[in-house]
């Protein structure tokens, strides 16, 4: 099956053609991939569609559309285009026109499918987090700064030396100055919290949502997985826009605690949580008192699934991250600290690896209640999480520790988040509100 690839200008404009008089043009991209498109098709494996790599140094033979030859320079990686006459299609002040015998290297094009042009747009439209720098990027920012070059942040991007077709919504792998490999990750965060049953839960939860917002200076989506209704939310909340405006609510009904807690999981497949990168989940029983965005950014750099360590808790010998099962499994002598699967980075849910470990740890849950009971999971989902994170190796537990203090703050230092395990739900409660008189953040 033949794919049709499209031509781009130094300054990354299309090259279109004249459905009358058969003449090319181009023009700026724009929303709508316009039909009239000057196409070349060809097959995912020949040569000529993968252009960047040339295996054995070959010459890519010449391509025909109508009258016109095809052509790859590959001294200076652009596609020419000629005419039954022999002259090159060059600019003319702001035309096109098949015109001279000898084209500068400016005049050729680059060849991409509609896919990896409709990528191209969505890198310039969006924000991306460039992991070299910790930072982020805002697309339109990015300027066209010489001939098929972008100026992205401080770095130099020549759009000839691009392996296009790996780039995907989410990530898209640069080679700066030519060669040196950084990925950007789109950057479109939202959050997500469990609050089910109990006043006491819906207490923490309003808590939490509240430093999201004060604290946290987090101003996109949170998703609220409750089985309260919206005038329940509007109450909880005093009816304040503040934290009710960009607050989702998405009913869900559990039944019981490992039902409540392993209700997180449910996010493949579903249309509430599609679109986000990352999607950060808490547990209610946490505080953040530092803005979010940092740890937003360290997580997302790391490419992957990321919880903060318990140090202090190995998983050879603590029942809550997983020592049985991993002794059952004859894993032995393993010192690693295990994770806290009451915060947990997922760079979106929508890429196979993250669905599998999604759907992984779901399937596993219900295997081990099949095989040893439903109380089996005293810790509810954090044991399997802790074994499947070691099995897959499909947890970062290093990104997010620095950010994540436990019972309380360390030391009287914010470090980003608080969570307030290891208490009864209403000493959370009080816990929670004695540290948030301490931040100055009631709502």
């Amino acid at each position: 099956m033949g794919e049709k690839r499209y031509f781009l200008t130094w300054d990354f404009q299309i090259v279109r053609q004249d459905a009358t008089s058969k003449a090319l043009y181009c023009s700026k991209l724009e929303d709508h991939f316009p039909t009239d498109a000057f196409a070349l098709e060809l097959h995912e494996d020949d040569v000529g569609a993968n252009y960047t790599f040339i295996p054995q140094g070959e010459e890519i033979a010449p391509y025909h559309v109508d009258d016109i030859e095809i052509t790859f320079n590959s001294d200076v990686r652009v596609w020419n285009l000629r005419d039954k006459n022999g002259l090159f299609l060059c600019f003319d002040c702001h035309t096109l026109s098949f015109s001279r015998e000898h084209p500068s290297f400016w005049e050729g094009f680059l060849l991409l499918s509609q896919r990896e042009i409709d990528i191209l747009r969505h890198l310039l439209t969006n924000r991306w987090v460039i992991p070299k720098t910790q930072t982020i990027i805002d697309g339109k920012d990015i300027e066209a700064v010489d001939v098929f070059k972008l100026k992205i942040n401080h770095f130099d991007v020549d759009m000839r030396y691009q392996l296009f077709r790996y780039w995907n919504k989410y990530n898209i792998t640069l080679y700066f100055d030519g060669w040196k490999r950084e990925t950007l990750y789109f950057y479109n965060p939202a959050v997500y919290i469990t609050a089910y049953n109990k006043e006491s839960v819906m207490q923490q939860c309003k808590m939490c949502v509240v430093s999201l917002r004060k604290m946290g200076k987090f101003t996109g989506p949170i998703i609220l997985m409750t089985d309260k209704d919206q005038a329940y939310i509007d109450n909880l909340f005093e009816g304040k826009k503040e934290y009710t405006d960009n607050l989702i609510i998405h009913n869900l009904y559990p039944q019981d605690f490992l039902s409540f807690v392993c209700s997180k999981y449910e996010i493949t497949d579903k249309e509430t949580f599609a679109g986000y990168q990352p999607l950060l989940y808490l547990d209610p029983d946490i505080i953040i008192d530092n803005p979010l965005e940092p740890l937003l950014i360290r997580g997302l750099s790391s490419g992957k699934i990321c919880s903060p360590a318990e140090e202090f808790h190995p998983i050879q010998s603590h029942i809550p991250v997983g020592s049985s099962l991993f002794s059952m499994d004859d894993i032995p002598g393993r010192f690693t600290p295990g994770i806290n699967g009451g915060t947990i980075l997922f760079p979106n849910t929508e890429s196979d690896t993250i669905r599998r470990f999604i759907n992984e740890i779901r399937h596993l849950v219900t295997n081990l209640v099949f095989k040893f009971g439903r109380s089996f999971n005293g810790w509810a989902d954090q044991e399997a999480y802790n074994y499947l994170a070691i099995k897959t190796n499909g947890v970062n537990s290093n990104a997010l520790t620095s950010f994540t203090a436990y019972q309380g703050p360390a030391h009287n230092r914010r470090l980003g988040l608080v969570h307030f395990w290891g208490f009864s739900s209403e000493e959370k409660v009080e816990r929670m509100k004695e540290y948030m008189d301490t931040l100055g953040c009631q709502p």
